[in-house]
């Protein structure tokens, strides 16, 4: 990420982010990338230079209001890994501008479920899944969206049927070790 980009990210409040675009950098990059083949390499360094230049690799508000979201949920350490990845070239880095736009910042704010329901259809996923590395982080942030560690016990319970045993044992144990290291249950 680029210093001003970084720097753009960094001061981000946790309500707003407004971009100062005062030009239309997105039309730039479009004549750019019809600029004829420079060295085989088409315009790739001019349209650095614009992403650069325009933020497009800084916080946008479909990531911020995403952030938000995983700010309140899986807390300031997991948004700021995400956030230091925004832009980055790091292999695997998109993940985390995909996660922040789609998954937080479009599928949890969506009406129709408040956050403590999406928690419980997320759980149930992931043990079907057998994701029990994401299972760990959703059962923590099912508690900070309204369920209760009691009711997360019973749709452990209630996967047994849907799941099958071995999902639901593995789940189990990712959600003590989950619970246990935050100091939620014995």
């Amino acid at each position: 990420m680029s210093p001003r980009c970084r720097q753009s990210a960094e001061s981000v409040s946790d309500s707003t982010v407004s971009p100062n675009l005062d030009f239309n950098w997105k039309a730039l990059k479009v004549e750019c990338k019809a600029l004829p083949d420079i060295a085989g390499r088409q315009s790739e360094i001019a349209l650095q230079i614009i992403d650069d230049l325009a933020g497009d690799v800084c916080m946008s508000d479909k990531y911020a209001d995403g952030l938000k979201v995983v700010k309140e949920m899986l807390g300031d350490q997991n948004a700021e890994s995400m956030k230091s990845l925004l832009g980055s070239s790091k292999f695997g880095a998109q993940r985390a501008e995909l996660a922040l736009d789609f998954v937080f910042g479009q599928l949890w704010g969506r009406p129709g479920l408040d956050r403590r329901g999406r928690s419980l259809v997320t759980i149930g996923i992931l043990i079907a899944l057998g994701a029990t590395n994401e299972l760990k982080f959703h059962v923590l942030a099912a508690i900070k969206n309204g369920c209760t560690v009691k009711e997360i016990e019973e749709a452990l319970y209630h996967s047994i049927a849907y799941a099958g045993f071995p999902r639901a044992t593995q789940a189990t144990e990712a959600a003590t070790e989950a619970y246990r290291a935050a100091g939620m249950i014995d």
